[in-house]
């Protein structure tokens, strides 16, 4: 119970913020620990995840990872602290926008 209480209030916390730019593409999950987001214009995912890590040390798995529809989508994990979830989002936000 607390698992799916901490999922579900990461859930409600990055979906919202993934969704305010426009060039993501996300739906809320009903039953996962994870956002999967289309970015309009990404076109290796995988370079996209290296460079979030090595810039503003966030890291994502590479849509790519999840099989040949999941290129040009990011996987966010958001079963975490929502304070480390803010400011994760906070220092992607240059990255996304």
């Amino acid at each position: 119970a607390e698992l799916v209480a901490r999922c579900r209030a990461g859930r409600d916390l990055v979906v919202p913020a993934l969704q305010r730019f426009p060039r993501l593409r996300i739906a809320a999950p009903d039953g996962a620990f994870y956002a999967f987001a289309a970015v309009d214009g990404l076109g290796d995912s995988l370079a996209f995840a290296k460079e979030a890590l090595a810039r503003v040390k966030v890291g994502v798995a590479p849509g790519a990872a999840f099989g040949l529809g999941g290129e040009g989508h990011i996987r966010l994990c958001f079963a975490s602290a929502p304070a480390r979830l803010a400011a994760a989002l906070e220092r992607l936000a240059p990255l996304l926008a």
